[in-house]
């Protein structure tokens, strides 16, 4: 796929995703030797992903503010932004898709919820997308089967691949 609904996807000579142009801005990935992605340049902010995914350092490219997120085993999540250092403990499914956010003291911070084609749904089932105060507030991106979610394009990004999420019906 190199267009879908108004967007092009450009991908390097190992069909990985090098860029994404559309409606909601751009993204770009950078790529390592052993093809894992270690960059991505989206929304004003730039992601250094190290160590296949289990550290990530973000850089706000208009303030300069950057913050660190450390993933323990897929369930945990150690956010410091600053001298702020926030846990997150993320609850999955059966199939690793992140269900729910608990904080320290086991108080529900999130909830994420996914049709069966992984197109993110509001978290009490109901049909629609979360809106753009539920998506930020998010600890992390991982959703999807564990994967993470590339909002702005509607994209699950399958560290390489992407996946379009879809219904049954489309």
């Amino acid at each position: 796929m190199t267009s879908r609904g108004g967007e092009t996807i450009t991908y390097d000579v190992f069909n990985k995703p090098l860029t994404i142009n559309g409606s909601n801005g751009t993204s770009s990935f950078s790529y390592g030797p052993n093809h894992e992605r270690f960059k991505q340049v989206s929304s004003g902010k730039t992601t250094y992903v190290i160590n296949g995914g289990a550290y990530e350092e973000i850089v706000d490219n208009n303030t300069g503010t950057v913050t660190q997120k450390s993933y323990v085993d897929g369930f945990m999540v150690q956010t410091k932004t600053g001298s702020i250092i926030e846990v997150t403990y993320l609850h999955k499914d059966h199939l690793g898709s992140t269900e729910a956010m608990t904080d320290a003291n086991g108080n529900l911070t999130g909830r994420m919820s996914f049709g069966v084609w992984g197109q993110r749904q509001q978290a009490s089932w109901q049909t629609g997308t979360p809106s753009t105060g539920e998506l930020n507030a998010f600890k992390t991106q991982q959703g999807y089967t564990g994967h993470e979610q590339l909002d702005a394009h509607h994209l699950v990004h399958m560290g390489g691949e992407s996946m379009t999420p879809a219904s049954e019906d489309s």
